[in-house]
């Protein structure tokens, strides 16, 4: 495996999320994103076509 993180790691990380920040969104807050800014986040990330094969 060239790149990757521990699961453990990735739990240790959004705990810290959830206790600093009250999770994603807060933290995002936190960095100044509006509510505006997560929705095209979300609706970029988000697929809602069946994927291509």
């Amino acid at each position: 495996r060239r790149f990757g993180v521990p699961p453990e790691a990735i739990g240790v990380f959004l705990d810290g999320l959830d206790e600093r920040y009250g999770g994603v969104r807060g933290y995002l807050a936190s960095v100044g994103l509006t509510d505006a800014h997560v929705a095209a986040i979300r609706d970029n990330l988000l697929a809602t076509d069946p994927p291509l094969r």
